[in-house]
């Protein structure tokens, strides 16, 4: 059977890169001094993102993907750092050149996402898996507009504030959002929990399609999404209290908060920029409720400092025993319910002794 994926970083390695990326990105925001939105951008690029991928990372499997993984994880640093450089240079050849190597990262953590999938053999029965490789997968997307923006080009006619926040949006809903709804999800045990991965996706790739081509395609995809990470919320608040370390317990709790506070903004702004869009009103100002300027302040802070980056900690902290994520099963509350790995004529009959006695 292809190995577990998930496992959980140690100590000394958690501390190594949340201090080299915190490091670097105050260095960027004394020295660059960019804007609100570039800063949330770094912050996935120096903490979101490295994070994940450590997480994600499988202990001496020896596959491609986790030896790929593993070599990109010294890489990470240099490219987000080059991407930071970027941010720097006004747009054009310059900026773009010094953002490609961002989205190499990017696409080659895909890749491993696509090879992950493609050897499963479970591919839509394991929600955690399959967050997984959706998560890395769509980060390649926000890798790829992240360039055309610095670049100056994109597709569509859009300001350039809606490209880079396209690439805001594929690092933090393409990528932390499908990674925490598939470790949730897995260890909620509810019914319906199974379809919130693929609601993720699904109403992700259809927002992308209504912005470019239909206000009504937009609206429903955007309000798609928005009942999926709510969902989440709900199941991530749910799978907080279940944890015996307060550590994790704050960290979830605070996450799940902060993710049902930012979609709430999202859905008051998607209802605003629908109505301004039918009024021939200019469609990215949010109509008269919400404009894109406070929605990066009250939005994208929330979901980035607020849910974001307190899931990635919790998700990288070492629980107990050492070594090891706890499973799917060991995490529900109905032992009972789960399935044994061991084939029907090899496991050990559980019936009660009178049962027994009976027969």
């Amino acid at each position: 059977m292809y190995p577990q994926p998930v496992i959980c970083v140690t100590s000394r390695p958690l501390v190594k890169t949340c201090g080299l990326g915190t490091v670097c990105l105050l260095g960027s925001i004394l020295v660059i001094r960019p804007e609100l939105v570039a800063v949330i951008l770094l912050l996935a690029a120096f903490l979101i993102v490295p994070l994940g991928t450590r997480f994600v990372r499988r202990q001496a499997s020896g596959s491609m993907p986790d030896r790929l993984l593993r070599t990109l994880c010294p890489w990470q640093l240099a490219a987000a750092v080059s991407l930071a450089a970027s941010v720097a240079v006004p747009v054009g050849w310059w900026s773009m050149t010094l953002a490609l190597p961002w989205m190499l990262v990017t696409w080659l953590i895909a890749l491993c996402g696509l090879i992950h999938f493609a050897r499963r053999p479970r591919k839509f029965a394991d929600r955690d898996q399959l967050g997984i490789d959706v998560a890395m997968v769509f980060l390649a997307m926000g890798g790829t507009w992240a360039v055309w923006h610095r670049g100056g080009w994109w597709p569509g006619d859009f300001p350039p504030v809606i490209a880079q926040l396209t690439a805001v949006h594929f690092h933090y809903a393409g990528f932390a959002l499908p990674l925490i709804a598939g470790q949730v999800s897995a260890a909620a045990r509810v019914r319906g929990a199974g379809i919130v991965v693929p609601a993720l996706a699904v109403s992700t790739l259809l927002l992308a399609l209504g912005i470019t081509f239909s206000p009504v395609l937009e609206l429903f995809s955007a309000w798609l999404l928005i009942g999926t990470a709510i969902a989440v919320g709900s199941l991530q608040l749910r799978f907080a209290f279940r944890q015996t370390r307060p550590a994790m317990l704050s960290l979830f709790a605070i996450s799940s908060v902060a993710l049902l506070s930012g979609m709430g903004l999202a859905g008051v702004y998607a209802v605003g920029e629908y109505l301004g869009a039918v009024a021939a009103q200019d469609p990215y100002t949010g109509g008269a409720w919400i404009d894109i300027p406070l929605m990066i302040r009250l939005h994208g802070v929330t979901l980035s400092c607020g849910f974001a980056l307190p899931a990635m900690l919790a998700l990288s902290l070492p629980p107990t025993p050492p070594g090891r994520w706890p499973t799917a099963a060991e995490l529900s509350p109905h032992p009972q319910m789960t399935r044994s790995p061991l084939p029907d004529d090899q496991r050990p009959d559980q019936r009660s002794p009178a049962s027994t006695r009976r027969r």
